[in-house]
Parts: C-alpha cells; structure tokens; sequence
C-alpha cells in the first residue's frame, strides 16, 4: 500500500503537460490589471458590432 501511495505522490509532482502540444507554439496573453477603490479589475475595451452612423 505505501508503494502505491508513493507512485501517486510522484506522479502529482510532474507537471501537467499538454497533448499534442509539438503541434503548437508557445505564446502567452497579457492581461492589464488596474488598482480601482482596492481592487484589481481587469482592463478591457469592447468593440462596436456596427459602425456608429454620422450626422452631418
């Protein structure tokens, strides 16, 4: 019983991998956080789904 409990302990401390990740590029995401009234927040801007008409 001790064997099989240090195979598990063993196997949590690798870390988890990906499948197929020779397929794939590294990249990573930046995400702006802003200090708002003691708070992180995350920054974001939302696009228009249509364009905003002119008044001429």
């Amino acid at each position: 019983m001790n064997r099989d409990l240090d195979k598990i302990k063993e196997m949590l401390q690798k870390p988890p991998g990906i499948s197929g990740k020779e397929r794939y590029f590294n990249s990573a995401v930046l995400i702006p956080l802003v200090l708002i009234d003691g708070e992180y927040q995350f920054l974001s801007k939302t696009a228009k789904k249509t364009p905003s008409k002119s008044v001429i």
